[in-house]
């Protein structure tokens, strides 16, 4: 049985294509349905020039399930008019998926491309298994979603899973992809102009890469991406100019508790492996930049921000790699902004490892490491390198412009500091 709704105000028939431009002027909707139990509703209501698909590129649902509701109350919102539109497809019979929900009350918000598709051969999984996505773009205009995919092409329990909303205006998203597993994401975006080049007066254009730290975790900005099995994204961004890339590509890897409240922020996040964990990630100011690579298993991050212009990354390659990183102030961690020469003994840490350790890095090779470091104050700079099996570093830095700087190779290396005052300067190499 095909069941279909298309308000708006023209009934789609099965197998057909269908248009409709009632209810306001120049609205139209584009849909395809074959299949089973396939349900539509698109009520464009009293705006104007609101789109679904396009005339040679409309709207797919294509059985066995799939459910579609679509809202664009204001003018001029588009879905699914780009790249391949808007498809929700089932690859098998006993696969019982699918399910959209986009709602637009505003006016000149896209989202551009919208692919679902499951797979599943166990029945017992029925209506249990596969995406669910719900996009509301509500409370401002010119929000942007270029494409979102959901793939799920295995039977495993449930799989994906998205809600993305965006409240104020410009703010713009190029692709958020979560392909296998038991992927989730949900993401909360509030102010403007996130995404974007900071670009006074007008609107930015959107963002094609983001600062040094953020850079160097290897993730693209503006790409969210999950692609393997039992990933969670719970990421909330408030404020404006706000730049994020997420890309965890393994079984079990979580970020659970990304918080960006400030402007001009950026994070880079990359995980590749097992059972990696983003514990914690909270940035709080502005101009922070802050990159995260974990690469392995069973590693380990968390991290707080709270102030502006702190740069810093933290990379972890092996396995059971641990790193705590707090800071509190201002231009902590790279402490470039007033180009600060390093202080000799701290210099002379960082030669240790062949100019392959920048101020700002904080760094595991090898398994069983550990980095906890405190920072309250401003103008600090920290570099840390750990290679090797059991080391562990643990540091506090309390005041203005000191310097530390701890190499570590080998196995079952310690180094416990703490700088309290200004102009303090530390070098261990071991």
């Amino acid at each position: 049985m095909i069941r279909k709704h298309l308000l708006s105000t023209v009934v789609c028939p099965a197998l057909l294509v269908c248009a409709s431009s009632a209810m306001a002027d120049d609205n139209d909707a584009f849909l395809t349905q074959t299949g089973d139990d396939n349900t539509s509703l698109i009520l464009q209501s009293s705006g104007m020039g609101n789109t679904f698909g396009l005339a040679g590129l409309p709207g797919l649902q294509n059985g066995d399930h799939n459910e579609l509701d679509v809202e664009q109350i204001g003018d001029n919102n588009e879905v699914g008019t780009q790249g391949a539109g808007f498809e929700q497809l089932n690859v098998n019979s006993s696969s019982r998926s699918n399910t959209a929900d986009i709602t637009q009350s505003t006016s000149d918000n896209v989202v551009g491309e919208v692919f679902q598709r499951t797979g599943g051969t166990v029945p017992f999984f029925g209506p249990q298994s596969g995406n669910t996505l719900t996009i509301l773009q509500d409370g401002g205009d010119g929000n942007i979603l270029n494409a979102v995919t959901q793939n799920r092409t295995f039977p495993l329990r449930r799989g994906n899973d998205a809600d993305i909303q965006q409240s104020g205006n410009d703010n713009f998203f190029d692709t958020i992809d979560q392909i296998g597993g038991n992927n989730s994401l949900t993401m909360v975006v509030t102010g403007d102009e996130n995404g974007r080049e900071r670009d006074l007066p007008g609107v930015g254009a959107p963002a094609l890469a983001m600062a040094t730290f953020s850079d160097l975790s290897g993730a693209t900005v503006n790409q969210i991406r999950q692609l393997g099995e039992g990933n969670s994204a719970d990421i909330d961004i408030d404020g404006n100019w706000n730049l994020i890339g997420l890309n965890q590509d393994g079984a079990g890897n979580s970020a659970d508790s990304i918080i960006i409240d400030g402007n001009t922020n950026k994070l880079g996040v990359v995980q590749t492996g097992i059972d990696n964990d983003l514990a914690v990630s909270e940035i709080l100011g502005n101009f922070n930049d802050v990159g995260v690579l974990q690469l392995g298993n069973d590693n380990t991050a968390s991290l707080t921000v709270d102030g502006g212009a702190n740069e810093f990354g933290i990379g972890q390659i092996g396995v059971d790699n641990s790193q705590t990183i707090n800071v509190i102030g201002r231009q902590n961690g790279e402490g470039r902004t007033f180009n600060d020469p390093t202080f000799a003994d701290t210099q002379t840490a960082l030669d240790a490892t062949g100019g392959l350790l920048p101020r700002g890095l904080s760094i595991q090779l090898g398994n069983d490491n550990d980095i906890m470091h405190d920072v309250d104050g401003d103008r600090n700079v920290f570099a840390f390198a750990q290679v090797g099996n059991g080391n562990m570093i643990d540091g506090a830095q309390t005041g203005f412009t000191n310097m530390a700087a701890v190499v570590q190779f080998g196995p079952s290396n310690s180094t416990t500091f703490t700088q309290t005052g200004s102009f303090n300067a530390l070098g261990v190499v071991q």
